[in-house]
């Protein structure tokens, strides 16, 4: 089994359409959970993506498109990073690389790292 790097940890913001996009590899870190919850701690501008298996209160369901992503729809909680980090003020898409938290199905994105996506960047990956 390949182990994880900071390269497959991984999430797109796409400000615009207020869609976080995770890939599949990502979730297969924490286990390939059937639900995910996403939260959001302004003092340390981390996005954590927590994976689960049972149907809890907010819990999101997950469901792959054929390409093997899967998208979250949520301007309340883009709109609040947005506000208190100020790092995703220009219009685009943003990646954000992430970290596996020790012990849990979660995985944590520092928002203090994000990377605006331009088609030259998008060609070299």
């Amino acid at each position: 089994m390949k182990s994880s790097s900071s390269k497959d940890l991984s999430l797109r913001i796409d400000v615009c359409n207020h869609r976080i996009c995770i890939h599949r590899s990502t979730l297969r870190q924490i286990g390939e959970p059937e639900f995910i919850h996403l939260g959001f701690h302004p003092g340390t501008t981390n996005l954590i993506v927590l994976g689960t298996w049972v149907d809890e209160r907010r819990a999101i369901r997950v469901r792959f498109t054929k390409g093997g992503s899967f998208f979250v729809n949520s301007k309340p909680l883009i709109e609040g990073i947005r506000n208190k980090t100020h790092c995703l003020e220009n219009p685009g898409s943003y990646l954000l690389k992430g970290k596996k938290i020790g012990g849990l199905p979660a995985i944590s994105f520092s928002l203090k790292e994000v990377r605006l996506e331009t088609d030259d960047n998008k060609e070299n990956e």
